[in-house]
């Protein structure tokens, strides 16, 4: 049985007094699980990842972070457990070199020299940015300060990493790179990761489990195939269908394929091209 990593019961919240941000969410995500909250700019996902690290503190309901009330944790402690990763990397990256920005953390951690410098090496390392260290930060690309910022994080070996909205400014080679080493952190690591996104296109490839959130609501939860099986929901939170399940979608009204469950990859797509092409039954 899976342990919580992070609990919500019944959280409301307001920047302004009647105006809620967000609306009596539940949500409980396992530990060791890549979770996603999807939904459009202003649903209020950035508003739930600051809840989710403490960062905003004045809402109603109950946030338990591996069981403890995230009231009742020290604010020192809680930034050990749970490490956000802002969208803008330049918001997040202050020093001068790659060294002193990952070192700053667990320097404040009263560690050693030894173990801070082998903490600098060992999150360069977990994402590609190995004999970086005497770098400027102004000399990296955009695409390198987004791995540098998931790397300070790594270096405080939290047990969960908030993302708010990572793929975001990257080329579309750059966003597959940096989703596939999310995904590897949290296999080889264990790492509970929390993902505000719109980037409907990767969660089937990388996600355990998505929530849709529309105008501070969870409107659908669960797996991918499931929570896309839901185009009413997600047309409602001004979101759409992967590519590959929209065309699958589409060949299906047309009359032209059919299939049990709505393929959302390239390789669900293919196997049951194949399947029709095989019976020749297709087109």
């Amino acid at each position: 049985m899976f342990k919580s990593a992070i609990s919500i019961e019944n959280l409301c919240f307001c920047y302004e007094k009647d105006k809620p941000v967000l609306n009596h969410i539940t949500l409980d995500i396992k530990e060791g699980e890549f979770f996603a909250l999807l939904g459009s700019n202003g649903a209020g996902k950035s508003t739930l990842l600051r809840l989710m690290n403490g960062l905003l503190k004045d809402y109603s309901g109950v946030i338990k972070i591996f069981g403890k009330n995230i009231r009742e944790i020290k604010k020192d402690k809680l930034f050990t457990i749970v490490c956000t990763v802002f969208q803008d990397p330049n918001d997040q990256l202050f020093a001068l070199t790659v060294y002193e920005d990952i070192s700053f953390g667990p320097r404040n951690m009263g560690l050693s020299d030894k173990e801070v410098d082998q903490r600098v090496i060992n999150s360069l390392e977990a994402v590609g940015l190995h004999g970086f260290e005497n770098r400027p930060i102004k000399t990296l690309s955009y695409g390198q300060k987004k791995r540098l910022c998931i790397a300070g994080v790594l270096a405080m070996q939290p047990r969960v990493i908030l993302m708010d909205e990572p793929l975001s400014g990257l080329d579309p080679m750059g966003v597959r790179e940096i989703a596939t080493l999310l995904k590897r952190l949290n296999k080889e690591k264990g790492l509970t990761v929390v993902m505000a996104t719109h980037e409907v296109d990767l969660i089937p490839l990388y996600v355990d489990r998505v929530a849709i959130l529309s105008k501070g609501c969870i409107t659908r939860l669960g797996e991918p195939s499931a929570v896309f099986s839901g185009s009413e929901e997600l047309k409602n939170a001004k979101l759409r269908l992967p590519y590959i399940a929209k065309l699958m979608e589409q060949l299906k009204l047309d009359g032209a394929i059919d299939y049990n469950k709505l393929p959302l990859t390239v390789g669900e797509a293919k196997k049951e091209l194949l399947k029709k092409l095989n019976n020749n039954t297709i087109f």
